[in-house]
């Protein structure tokens, strides 16, 4: 996105803006908000629709490595949804105000196809997390593949039910037991990987390879882009993305969805 001079997100606490751009986007950036998807789009994403209208005036968004920040950042499972359900349904508004003035952007062809695939990874990473699973405990044994997947769809409806009833701060417990069992699963099925190669069980060598070497190849690129080369042996970034990624892809979506309606800041 910054090589095409095209960030979606300039974030609130790490951006510096000329005051001509400012000034060009400010009636629209302050305009009252009367419903929910402006509310959703200029009240809990500000940050994001304030790109969203530099963007669309044909202003430049880039990321600058040599910059430095700090911030507050959650602390908490808890603070991390919330905050995550803010961001996540400010994302999926101003995707979609920018695919409807896409023509006023410089290059609208390479934001489409940004666009795009943003959208398209965001529906297909939960299947592909909820696949992968099921293929690990099948290659161990092909009679546990059922009874997981029946755990996972029940896990599955149950956070539906939960996050269509509750609010977050209601049911605390639930959520942070949900985020430690999701924690768990990755990384038992990283001992099953592990465990596979090891004996050689593992028929699926090929594509983690080609997994771990597209990796390292968008890290190594990226290092050369931004001069920024300790970011190829950031192992705990990594490895926490790991982790965290059925959070990500399971729980904070279903709970952005459910909670459209919930137009508190929530957490930094």
């Amino acid at each position: 996105e910054s090589y095409f001079g095209m960030a979606q997100c300039l974030s609130g606490a790490f951006s510096m803006l000329r005051a001509e751009a400012l000034e060009q986007v400010l009636n629209d950036y302050c305009s009252p908000t009367t419903t929910l998807w402006e509310k959703n789009m200029l009240d809990l994403g500000e940050d994001r629709t304030l790109t969203t209208l530099l963007l669309c005036s044909g202003w430049k968004t880039t990321f600058v490595a040599r910059a430095s920040a700090k911030t507050h950042a959650p602390a908490t499972f808890v603070q991390l949804i919330k905050q995550r359900r803010r961001w996540t349904n400010s994302t999926w508004v101003n995707q979609v105000l920018l695919i409807t003035a896409c023509n006023h952007v410089n290059k609208p062809w390479v934001l489409l196809v940004d666009v795009f695939s943003e959208i398209v990874t965001s529906l297909l990473f939960p299947a592909c997390i909820f696949e992968a699973l099921l293929q690990i405990v099948a290659d161990f044994s092909a009679t546990w593949r059922p009874y997981f997947a029946v755990i996972l769809v029940t896990w599955f409806v149950v956070q539906i039910v939960v996050s269509l009833v509750y609010r977050i701060e209601d049911a605390t417990r639930f959520y942070n037991m949900s985020c430690y069992v999701c924690i768990f699963t990755v990384a038992i099925s990283f001992g099953a990987i592990l465990y596979s190669l090891l004996t050689g069980l593992d028929s699926h060598v090929p594509e983690l390879f080609a997994t771990f070497c597209s990796w390292g190849f968008i890290l190594i690129l990226m290092s050369l882009k931004h001069q920024q080369f300790s970011v190829v042996f950031d192992v705990t970034g990594v490895l926490s993305w790991a982790l965290l990624s059925p959070i990500f892809y399971f729980m904070v979506p279903l709970y952005a969805i459910a909670n459209c309606d919930d137009l508190s800041w929530g957490t930094r």
